[in-house]
């Protein structure tokens, strides 16, 4: 008899002995349906409160042109130079126009260990998410050419874009449209950030920073 027929048959004695009906299979996941539960208003207003809660700082940005004039006060105000910045023309196009600020494309064709060097010396990393979920207020970017995972690691400030119509519920149906993203098959990764970096010894005293940006700014862009 093979392992799954052994699971069932003891599965089925435990419940028997506890007087327990047991189920053979799960409900399916509620996915579009709980996606439907919310409006779109509705899962702005989370994400943005949850990410509240986690100590990040969350955006409503209408249109590219303020988006660059938020991008340019943020950046001067955090004195985020050098910039460096995942090699997509939407990000090279608003960054453009930022003056006195060392700019850094992350191009996968260069050197791994100078590209990492210049992750280290950035005082701020601009990426574009590809997922937001409004349940915990996280951020998911998939990994691929140009969009190098230390871009959003090393910096002590992150700066992202995420696209309102990217907003979802939960992650269950983040993970559901992984598929559907960029036709490439498997991503290099997959990054969850949840706020900024947080970390906490045996006695509780929190950190922030510690393993990542201790500062992070989503930009909602509608």
């Amino acid at each position: 008899m093979d392992q799954p027929d052994n699971r069932r048959r003891f599965l089925a004695r435990l419940s028997e002995r506890l007087g327990k009906s047991r189920r053979e299979s799960a409900p399916p996941p509620e996915g579009e349906t709980r996606e439907e539960k919310l409006t779109e208003e509705e899962r702005i207003s989370r994400f943005l409160h949850n990410l509240s809660l986690l100590g990040g700082r969350g955006v409503r940005i209408r249109g590219r042109e303020e988006l660059k004039r938020r991008l340019m006060e943020d950046v001067e105000g955090d004195k985020a130079s050098p910039l460096i910045f995942w090699k997509d023309a939407f990000l090279e196009e608003i960054t453009d126009d930022l003056s006195n600020v060392e700019r850094i494309p992350w191009e996968s064709g260069r050197d791994a260990a100078e590209l990492i060097r210049d992750a280290e010396r950035a005082k701020a990393g601009l990426v574009r998410a590809d997922w937001g979920v409004a349940s915990t207020g996280s951020i998911a970017l998939i990994g691929g050419q140009g969009r190098g995972r230390s871009v959003s690691l090393l910096p002590p400030v992150l700066f992202v874009v995420l696209n309102r119509e990217n907003l979802l519920s939960d992650t269950g149906n983040v993970w559901s449209r992984f598929g559907e993203t960029r036709g490439e098959g498997v991503p290099a990764y997959i990054h969850w950030i949840t706020g900024p970096s947080r970390s906490a010894d045996i006695e509780g005293d929190l950190s922030i920073g510690v393993h990542g940006p201790y500062r992070v700014s989503v930009y909602l862009l509608e």
